[in-house]
């Protein structure tokens, strides 16, 4: 989903100077939902959830005898199965839930994996989400549990070009023989794969290993015929909510405006002066705090009478160290 701007006209910070309201899909911090991609320059995609991942769903009744199909509305033919013999995943009243009769941390609780024989004809990326429940502070297995990425069938795996922490928030806490109280958090991890040199693919498959009493509850899978310059998951919502001066200094502009949106984030704010018809400009990343935080713009030579009259703004997710 591309972010939705809308003109927004400043009053007293300007008679001529016009900026952009940038409005994403909000997902409420209540839960750590998966969020729609920002996959650039058009291109042919496909897309598969599954959702309301929980044993009063009819579409997830049999589980781990038989694959769980993608389920939310406009999903293509993509399956979730279970790896046999790694262990008891089944769905329960909430989620997905990793069953174990023993408290371990970090314990294997099953591998389950992702498959879809009908990619994008010349799929270039891949953006895979999944909204997980830690158990003792793990949710994915430590060190080799997080997605990689098989294709055509072939043993071989790729690990992911990105990983992105979208968001969490925290649901309890655990007691930790080494640190005392612990949070125990709910996540949405964000994976992406650029697949140029891979050659062509025909079917893809996603693996991942969960803990013991870890929980999934929703999983979303996106694919695009066009490559990806950079992270394509984008932040829940963002509003310009306050309006700097363009300061020269005889090499270059900047000018610093302060921004609402979602609070505890790291985020990249771009930039362009005509919207859809000059490049963006990405900021360094800046942490959002508690929701509102300012963001410093730099570009060369004297841009205060453009900068004055119009900037266009959007955010996105910077890749993970």
């Amino acid at each position: 989903m591309r972010f939705m701007p809308e003109k927004l006209s400043l009053g007293d910070w300007g008679a001529r100077l016009i900026a952009v309201w940038v409005v994403f899909a909000f997902c409420p911090e209540a839960r750590a939902q998966t969020i729609p991609v920002d996959f650039t320059d058009g291109g042919v995609t496909a897309f598969d959830g599954w959702v309301n991942m929980n044993s009063s769903n009819p579409d997830f009744i049999g589980w781990p005898t038989l694959p769980a199909e993608s389920n939310a509305p406009g999903s293509g033919d993509a399956q979730l199965e279970l790896v046999d013999g790694t262990g008891s995943p089944g769905f329960y009243s909430e989620s997905l839930y990793f069953l174990s009769y023993q408290q371990v941390a970090n314990a294997l609780g099953g591998t389950l994996f992702i498959s879809d024989p009908t990619p994008v004809a010349g799929v270039k990326s891949i953006a895979l989400q999944v909204e997980i429940g830690e158990a003792l502070g793990y949710g994915f297995q430590s060190p080799g549990g997080y997605p990689v990425l098989k294709v055509n069938g072939q043993p071989a795996t790729y690990a992911p070009t990105y990983a992105v922490l979208l968001n969490r928030y925290q649901n309890g806490t655990f007691d930790s023989p080494e640190t005392g109280e612990e949070p125990v958090y709910v996540k949405t991890l964000g994976y992406q794969w650029n697949l140029e040199g891979v050659g062509t693919v025909h079917s893809i498959q996603i693996e991942f290993s969960a803990v013991t009493h870890a929980q999934i509850y929703e999983i979303r899978l996106d694919q695009t015929d066009v490559p990806q310059s950079g992270v394509a998951f984008v932040p829940g919502f963002l509003t310009l909510a306050g309006i700097g001066t363009p300061q020269y200094d005889g090499l270059s502009t900047s000018v610093t405006h302060r921004f609402a949106g979602p609070p505890s984030r790291t985020l990249t704010v771009e930039f362009s002066e005509l919207l859809g018809q000059a490049p963006w400009t990405a900021s360094a990343p800046v942490e959002s705090g508690l929701g509102s935080f300012d963001v410093t713009f730099i570009a060369p030579g004297d841009r205060r009478m453009a900068w004055s009259r119009n900037m266009f703004f959007r955010a996105r997710y910077p890749a993970d160290p």
